[in-house]
């Protein structure tokens, strides 16, 4: 594969993303070795954001892989280049990967703090595609930690945001995860009704992989409603398009779907068959319980075949594999069709010995659902406590950033604020002016009125005065009853314009005193970018407008009445 030395943004770069995103779904074990060259090839020619990258869907593709140690090694790696790159949408797909392995080995309480963090983190920095996944991951999270009710909640969020969004591959993502939601806490309806939606979006979106994916969802769901005939159609489909694709585990999925299906039909002999195929195409294969799965069903199909011999064999398989795998609800399953076995075969104190060892297990499933349930409950009180914390010191730190650049009285700039954000605008070409405007009288406002009328005044002014001007220019009480405009781009004719227009408004305005308010004003007339010299021009205009009676704007040298 040939690398350009300088892929150009979102051209050759998204190109070699895309086609490793392809590979992570259709085959992992290609996915990952073309990652791994491309990361080679990338580092030899210098592109480092397609290293970066290429590390990171390397990762992805070991982690379906189960090497789980090799996609940590590689996601560690992906993140150092995108620090140092400050890719901020890569760290956050960094982080997003350690919560999906943090959820392959079933710590779901770490898995959802980091898709929390994601969550925070997309929000704030506008990534909308990944705040969606980011609500959907935390649903699944959830799922794992047996809170069936948050799963529900951030599955609704995620559909509701995807649909606002029109990002409809995140849309029917959900729909898959609120279907299966739905077949495990029993709402049958809803959960075929959810795969059904699921389907058509993944029809529309013409997406194969997807279509399939969720058509194989749309089968258990049939097929737990009785509606076995429709079921088999949606399995057979999804088949199709799985092979087409040559997704290895879609296939499995997929053949041992059409497998449980005809057994339930009666089918005997095609689902043995059938099953047989998946069988062959789950041995080894990197998703242990699928193969622990048709293990079970090919048990559960000769006891009802009344094959006991065959069927004690699957089962032993299916149970062996199990303890290897340390799997205690695949154990579960395996333990329920063997006692059943033993019971119709007339073995009733083995049948009871291997129900003793079911329910031991049950017990301890419970135990451990409730375990997780208390420990969901608390990891969401946690983030709710940190996310509080957090928007109170945002909210503090916004307050005390807002006080340190603004007068606390009449809420403009003040001083510092004003010659800090003065500099970048006096940098930029064209004519800048400078006014100086003085309360006209102000003491006498004060001594009939008192100090609290006067404040309320200096108020009103800077009211009257952010009404009349734009939001480029600035304003500031540059002290006691005297405030300064910058007016960016603004001739001095311009500038005169405006303070007439204030000259005006302040005639005609409702103060606090009853009585109309008059103001001074003093323009700067050079085309200068130096602060202190427009300053220094409107405070001489300004002196000239009080000499000449107040109540009126100056231009420098001129008085303008």
């Amino acid at each position: 594969m040939t690398v350009p030395a300088a892929p150009p943004p979102g051209v050759s770069l998204q190109t070699e993303i895309d086609a490793l995103s392809a590979l992570q779904y259709r085959n992992p074990r290609q996915g990952l070795q073309r990652g791994l060259h491309l990361r080679r090839e990338a580092l030899q020619q210098g592109v480092e954001a397609l290293a970066a990258w290429a590390c990171q869907h390397a990762s992805v593709c070991a982690a379906r892989l189960q090497r789980y140690g090799l996609a940590e090694r590689l996601n560690r790696e992906a993140t150092e280049r995108f620090t140092a790159q400050d890719d901020r949408p890569g760290l956050l797909s960094a982080e997003n990967l350690r919560g999906i392995l943090a959820q392959e080995r079933a710590q779901f309480r770490q898995a959802y703090g980091h898709f929390h963090h994601v969550l925070l983190g997309s929000r704030e920095a506008g990534l909308n595609e990944m705040y969606g996944k980011a609500l959907n991951n935390l649903s699944l999270a959830a799922q794992g930690m047996g809170d069936l009710d948050a799963a529900l909640d951030w599955s609704l969020q995620s559909l509701t945001f995807a649909e606002a969004q029109g990002n409809w591959e995140t849309y029917t993502l959900t729909l898959i995860n609120r279907a299966n939601l739905y077949l495990e806490v029993g709402h049958i309806d809803a959960a075929r009704q959810a795969a059904e939606d699921g389907v058509r979006a993944a029809r529309a979106l013409q997406r194969p992989a997807t279509l399939a994916t969720t058509l194989n969802n749309l089968s258990v769901a049939l097929h737990r409603d009785g509606r076995y005939q429709t079921a088999l159609a949606a399995a057979q489909e999804s088949l199709e398009i799985e092979q087409s694709l040559g997704n290895g585990i879609g296939v499995a999925c997929a053949t041992t779907q059409i497998g449980l299906v005809q057994m339930e039909l009666g089918m005997h002999q095609a689902s043995a068959q059938t099953l047989l195929d998946a069988r062959r195409l789950t041995e080894g294969c990197p998703d242990p319980a699928l193969e622990l799965e048709v293990l079970t069903l090919l048990g559960t199909l000769h006891v009802r075949m009344g094959e006991w011999r065959r069927a004690r064999d699957w089962l032993a398989q299916a149970e062996r594999f199990a303890q290897e795998h340390q799997d205690d609800a695949g154990l579960q399953a395996v333990l329920d069709v063997r006692a059943r076995l033993e019971e119709r075969a007339g073995d009733h104190a083995l049948a009871l010995r291997t129900f003793k060892r079911f329910h031991v297990l049950d017990r301890k499933a419970t135990e451990r659902r409730h375990n997780q349930r208390t420990q969901a409950l608390l990891l969401t009180h946690e983030i709710r406590e940190h996310r509080r914390r957090n928007e109170e010191l945002t909210a503090a730190n916004a307050h005390l950033t807002h006080a340190a650049n603004h007068d606390s009285l009449t809420g403009s700039l003040n001083r510092r604020a004003f010659l800090q954000a003065s500099r970048p605008r006096l940098a930029e070409r064209g004519h800048h002016s400078v006014v100086l405007i003085d309360i006209d009288h102000f003491k006498g406002i004060n001594d009939t009125f008192g100090h609290q009328t006067g404040d309320e005044v200096l108020r009103q002014v800077v009211q009257v005065i952010t009404g009349c001007i734009r939001d480029g220019d600035l304003l500031c009480r540059w002290g006691g009853e005297e405030f300064i405009l910058l007016l960016p781009h603004t001739t001095p004719a311009q500038a005169v314009g405006t303070c007439e227009r204030l000259r005006v408004r302040f005639r005609t305005f409702a103060w606090a005193t009853g009585r109309p308010v008059t103001a001074s004003f003093g323009v700067s007339r050079q085309a200068s970018h130096d602060l202190d010299t427009l300053v220094g021009e409107a405070d001489q205009a300004l002196y000239a407008a009080k000499e000449a009676g107040r109540d009126r704007a100056c231009l420098f040298p001129e008085v303008r009445g």
